[in-house]
């Protein structure tokens, strides 16, 4: 039996509108079930803040199309990527090529952002050519480049080396 007293429901037993159940029990906790291949939405205001698909992807801000869609910023205090015992990739991509094209991973802290970046640059010339730089910056918004590594191989270096030991040319 269910009681609604100023907007709060208390029961000792499951709350079901429709289709959609409602229940907690001290051994599983609480559940929110909804029918079979339906979604789940959070919202707040008309603001659809979490969506959970029928087939378990997860969309924060956004309808989700893969296991994980965020549209927004995400901040995190560490970051794994699988697992220490396999092999491990983390991709920056974009949808075709397109010369030009760049994905940047951008170093700083909350007062400075964007203190340093690496960026890869996409140079593909549309025949099958694949190729880019790579490019590690420094400085304000990271915009000067101090590395270019080029898509053969040539690496240009701005201001002065210094080196301890040998550096050797191939």
């Amino acid at each position: 039996c269910a009681t609604v007293n100023a907007g709060t429901v208390s029961t000792t037993g499951a709350v079901v509108a429709g289709a959609t159940q409602v229940s907690y029990d001290a051994t599983n906790g609480g559940l929110v079930a909804v029918p079979t291949l339906k979604n789940l939405t959070l919202a707040t205001g008309s603001i659809n803040a979490v969506q959970i698909s029928g087939s378990g992807n997860v969309g924060i801000g956004k309808a989700p199309g893969v296991a994980l869609d965020v549209n927004g910023q995400v901040a995190c205090t560490s970051l794994t990527v699988g697992s220490a015992t396999t092999t491990n990739t983390l991709m920056l991509s974009k949808s075709g090529y397109v010369t030009g094209n760049t994905n940047t991973i951008q170093f700083g802290s909350v007062n400075f952002p964007n203190t340093a970046k690496i960026t890869a640059v996409d140079s593909t010339s549309g025949g099958g050519a694949w190729g880019g730089s790579l490019r590690f910056a420094t400085g304000y918004n990271g915009t000067s480049d101090k590395m270019v590594l080029d898509p053969e191989g040539n690496l240009a270096i701005s201001g002065a080396v210094n080196c301890v030991g040998n550096i050797k040319a191939v």
